[in-house]
């Protein structure tokens, strides 16, 4: 049985007919973004929120982590590396590396409870600089290599780009996520296309993934981010980057109309 057979989920509807989304992604932790996509969720009608990954920054200034944690910086010095040490295990192992971990999982739950504050359903994937989990707890559920129902209409999930899996391996993804994938399927992923709304328009590079291109049956809507400079829509395909546009995509899901809002 392919991969994400196991992991299915369905919730109750708060209507049948005209599901209303609100999507976005690329927020690096920007708590302003998350405060208004939550309050747009709660007061607009809305019936599930989308966010398609780098919520967070993996790195903060030693002032956020302070205020995270409420605490000073250690005043001990982190012991010095050898020759033969292995300088990413030293980096790790460091006060200054458990520091950021620490304040990185209490900012994960600072914004969860933002969200479910809410109380609308909210499907996200993590993107490559979201370094900590998000659990599926209150209306929050990380639909990666899942596929969870609301109102009638399917949605799959599926988080890594060309920056984290060879080729192979996200060929070997692919024959999972397509499992999880019909017609009638919204899927949410951090990386585009590869060659659909993810080229930088001064280089003519792209930066999106191959293998999402061979997902067969095409989905209903593709929804996605990372690639900040093309924000945008085109057909099925809604690159959602915040960090560029700072406004948020608002999708009539069963007429694929979609439009922005701030």
């Amino acid at each position: 049985m392919p991969q994400g057979s196991r992991a299915m989920l369905s919730m109750q509807p708060p209507k049948e007919l005209c599901l209303k989304v609100l999507f976005s992604s690329d927020i690096h932790g920007m708590k302003s973004a998350f405060e208004r996509f939550s309050e747009l969720l709660r007061t607009d009608g809305y019936d599930a929120g989308i966010l398609g990954g780098d919520l967070l920054d993996e790195y903060m200034t030693e002032e956020k982590v302070q205020a995270l944690l409420g605490v000073p910086e250690d005043e001990l010095i982190d012991e010095l590396p050898g020759p033969d040490d292995d300088m990413v295990a030293v980096w790790k192992n460091s006060g200054s590396y458990l520091r950021q971990e620490r304040a990185r999982e209490v900012r994960t739950r600072l914004f969860e409870d933002i969200l479910d504050a809410a109380h609308v359903p909210v499907f996200l994937v993590r993107g490559n600089h979201d370094m900590t989990a998000w659990p599926d707890t209150g209306y929050i559920t990380d639909i990666h290599m899942k596929r969870v129902t609301l109102g009638g209409r399917a949605f799959a999930g599926y988080r890594w780009t060309e920056m984290e899996r060879t080729a192979e391996d996200a060929s070997t993804d692919m024959a999972g996520l397509s499992w999880l994938v019909d017609r009638g399927t919204v899927l949410v992923t951090h990386s585009p296309p590869k060659r659909i709304l993810d080229g930088s328009r001064r280089w003519g590079a792209h930066y999106g993934l191959e293998a999402l291109r061979s997902v067969r049956p095409k989905p209903w809507l593709h929804l996605f981010g990372h690639v900040h400079g093309l924000a945008g829509r085109k057909g099925r395909y809604v690159n959602g980057c915040w960090l560029t546009i700072r406004r948020f995509f608002e999708i009539d899901v069963d007429r694929r109309r979609v439009r922005l809002v701030e």
